[in-house]
């Protein structure tokens, strides 16, 4: 399974909704952008330090794979973002 952003964000907050969809058994996915995008909203928090806590827990768990920005992905975000404005949705 591989997370976006507001899954990671749900997961953090406890959201009983997201943890039953996991699949506990296997790996959760979770791209590096995600992360980065995680990471610069949690700093704007009054609890940043233990959702800090939490994310490097997280990320150190054997069952999480963090997914790197290769060539690959560049060239399918510009193929889907491409799509996207030809249909008039472009991504901000």
């Amino acid at each position: 399974m591989i997370l976006d952003t507001n899954a990671v964000a749900a997961w953090a907050d406890g959201d009983r909704k997201v943890l039953d969809a996991f699949p506990w058994d296997g790996f959760i996915e979770i791209p590096v952008i995600v992360i980065g995008e995680y990471t610069g909203g949690l700093k704007q928090s009054r609890i940043q330090a233990s959702l800090e806590e939490w994310l490097d827990a997280v990320l150190s768990s054997v069952s999480v794979v963090v997914l790197p920005v290769t060539f690959a992905t560049a060239q399918w975000y510009g193929e889907i973002k491409g799509a996207l404005a030809r249909k008039g949705r472009p991504i901000p």
